[in-house]
């Protein structure tokens, strides 16, 4: 416990001292994540005004585009390919390569009147399933949505194997059924969701999945905190985190940290900490740097894990991007696939 305090202590005031949805772009211009997504809690289709930020990240090339997005008045769609190539390394064995899909989307949104739309996601490889799909009613102030969507909880980060989206279990592969509510007003936004808690499977059991998130939002930084409680028939889990983004010294930054409380027969205690910093070395160019710990079991000495990456992230034409980097992953020498060294190259095309 000492050292997780004492390293989060020290990455927090490094932070204030420097005083796979990207969250950084939010950083670096303010707005909140309805501004460039069809999503209020960001992810999948991107607004008008999202795709013409998007195409402005380009480094060279014409800033238009020969696709519309409008189909009709009342009709819009989107989509999202992502895939690359990725090399591992984990201690006495050898390298392994492999060229990988890693998503296809298409989205499509309906206007069916002033204020009330429905909207789905349409994953089309790896594998052929459906990722959300919602119906939302919007006032200038509140929205309600009920079906299939993503849980609002902390940084919407694209990375689904990152601590905080992967030991969490809420992440681009879980979305879940229910109802949310959220409201922004002045510089507040927040969502509350109630949930079956079964990420979209067949509903098994009588608990809900509760979530709410808060965060209070500025043109240059922004705080805010999650909290999570799902109860199965064998597992009852507490979640809570804190988060803040901030635009600094031209670079964007993200912090957030975590507990977990699992309880079954008896009660384990997890921690995560996620930092990253991200710079704008010249127009259409992103260096990128994380660092990851996660502490499976705060009872257990010396079984902490962590996780650090580099970067580079270049938009050579507009909606397209191509990321090439290094992460590092330590762990208990006994558990060799949390020792892994990976060098990936992956291309992103959106429209």
């Amino acid at each position: 416990m000492f050292r997780f305090i004492y390293f989060s202590t020290s990455l927090f005031f490094l932070l204030t001292q420097v005083s796979f949805a990207e969250p950084y772009l939010a950083a670096r211009t303010g707005h909140q994540c309805m501004a460039c997504h069809v999503s209020p809690t960001g992810g999948g289709m991107r607004t008008e005004f999202g795709q013409i930020y998007g195409r402005s990240l380009a480094a060279s090339g014409s800033k238009t585009s020969v696709f519309s997005a409008s189909l009709s008045n009342s009709i819009r769609m989107g989509g999202d390919f992502r895939g690359g190539l990725q090399s591992s390394k984990t201690p006495d064995e050898e390298n392994q390569n492999s060229f990988e899909t890693k998503r296809a989307n298409i989205y499509v949104q309906a206007k069916l009147l002033e204020n009330l739309s429905f909207y789905v996601d349409q994953q089309l490889a790896p594998a052929n399933e459906n990722r959300t799909a919602w119906v939302k009613y919007q006032t200038s102030d509140y929205y309600l949505r009920a079906g299939q969507f993503f849980i609002p909880y902390g940084i919407r980060l694209e990375d689904d194997t990152a601590f905080i989206r992967q030991i969490t279990g809420i992440n681009f592969a879980t979305a879940d059924n229910g109802i949310e509510l959220g409201r922004d007003i002045n510089n507040w936004s927040s969502q509350f969701a109630l949930t079956n808690g079964t990420a979209g499977a067949t509903e098994n059991n009588q608990e809900k999945q509760l979530s709410l998130r808060l965060a209070y939002i500025t043109s240059k930084w922004r705080l805010g905190s999650s909290v999570n409680y799902n109860k199965s028939p064998t597992v009852t889990r507490d979640m809570f985190n804190i988060f803040a983004m901030a635009s600094i010294w031209n670079m964007e930054w993200l912090i957030e940290l975590d507990q977990i409380e699992d309880t079954e027969v008896q009660t384990t205690k997890r921690q995560l900490l996620f930092v990253e910093a991200n710079k704008e070395v010249i127009k259409g160019h992103n260096l990128k740097l994380t660092l990851e710990f996660y502490n499976p079991d705060i009872e257990i000495d010396e079984d902490e894990r962590t996780r650090n990456s580099l970067v580079w992230e270049y938009f050579p034409v507009p909606q397209m991007q191509i990321r090439t980097g290094f992460r590092d992953s330590k762990g208990i020498p006994q558990k060799p696939e949390d020792n892994l060294n990976e060098i990936f190259m992956n291309l992103h095309a959106w429209f």
